[in-house]
């Protein structure tokens, strides 16, 4: 009979030696390739997170203007920290950081706001169909108007869809707020939407980093909704057509280069007369922290037309930059309610 043999002590710590050698490479490959995971599915998010926003940024400055008349005294585009004249337009404002400011007959965050519609009553009655009746509402079902006489460009009433409150050729612009009804008929435009960096920003951000809130309405002034996270600042350059022929005489100018006349104020006329195009330029942080990481630069620029809009990390986000990825994110956008009125 043969006889069996175990295992030694010494074999069975051999054994379990090499098994958690073993298990421990696993753990470790496991480990990594679970952050890696995480990591790729925040910058999948984030991605997500900002084409959403730069795409409402871009409605809005495409449709600033929208359904405001050439008499309106408040410029339907400004960018800066503080604004002259004309006065009590953005008095109410307290900005540490350079802030976007857009008008517009809507609100692109409500569906119930968008459209038009233009409508013939001279005959007094309400038309059936085009070309006296052109219904370009999103929302069917919101039928409350606010009707601009097409001839003066002068607000003329609020009424509904359907019915002709006058005997003039109007351009009627849906309206969801009617508490806040008085105030855009007063205003002479519904909405003001101001984009701003607040100084709260959430954790996987560098800490000098800002949130760009969109506030409208009540919330311009006082605060608004996270658009884009994680940024270190923001810049505007204008295209400027100088002697309004339709053609841009200047590109990448800085907001103030508006002031046509020299008078120290950028003025609604100017802007509706003058602006081709918006620019903006965001710095932003791309991913999380990364320790083992020394970003390259201290600066990052973009060179436009000769102009260069460059971003400072040192100055803006200071220490510790060197352990985040930084790029800048630019979008062009052209007005297209304020070329339409040349």
């Amino acid at each position: 009979m043969k006889n069996k043999k175990a295992f030694t002590v010494i074999e069975l710590l051999v054994t379990i030696a090499i098994t958690s050698v073993l298990l421990a490479a696993v753990y470790y490959t496991y480990n990594n390739l679970f952050k890696k995971s995480k990591h790729e599915t925040y910058i999948a998010e984030a991605e997500i997170e900002k084409t959403i926003g730069l795409d409402l940024i871009r409605l809005d400055i495409e449709h600033a203007g929208f359904g405001i008349t050439d008499i309106e005294t408040c410029p339907t585009v400004r960018f800066g920290i503080s604004f002259p004249s004309p006065a009590n337009c953005d008095d109410d404002l307290s900005l540490s950081q350079n802030a976007l400011i857009i008008r517009s007959m809507i609100n692109n965050t409500n569906q119930k706001e968008i459209g038009w519609v233009y409508v013939d009553c001279t005959s007094g009655a309400w038309p059936t169909g085009a070309p006296n009746l052109i219904d370009e509402r999103m929302d069917k079902t919101n039928n409350n108007l606010i009707f601009i006489d097409a001839t003066s460009g002068n607000f003329a009433t609020t009424g509904t869809f359907g019915t002709c409150s006058g005997t003039g050729i109007y351009l009627a612009y849906p309206y969801d707020d009617l508490t806040n009804m008085d105030n855009c008929i007063d205003l002479g435009y519904c909405h003001r939407v101001v984009y701003k960096l607040s100084s709260t920003t959430e954790e996987y951000c560098h800490p000098n980093t800002k949130t760009l809130l969109r506030g409208i309405d009540g919330t311009a002034s006082s605060g608004g909704i996270p658009i884009l996270q994680c940024i270190g600042g923001m810049e505007v350059k204008v295209d400027i057509d100088t002697d309004s022929d339709g053609i841009t005489d200047l590109e990448y100018q800085d907001f103030s280069s508006l002031d046509i006349n020299g008078d120290g104020v950028v003025s609604s006329n100017e802007i509706i007369n003058h602006l081709s195009r918006v620019h903006v330029y965001f710095l932003m942080q791309v991913g999380k922290k990364d320790p083992k990481f020394n970003f390259p630069k201290s600066k990052l620029s973009i060179n436009d037309g000769g102009t260069t809009v460059e971003f400072d990390l040192s100055s803006l986000i200071g220490s510790g930059y060197q352990n985040y990825r930084w790029k800048i994110v630019k979008i062009s956008v052209v007005p297209m309610n304020l070329i339409a009125k040349r």
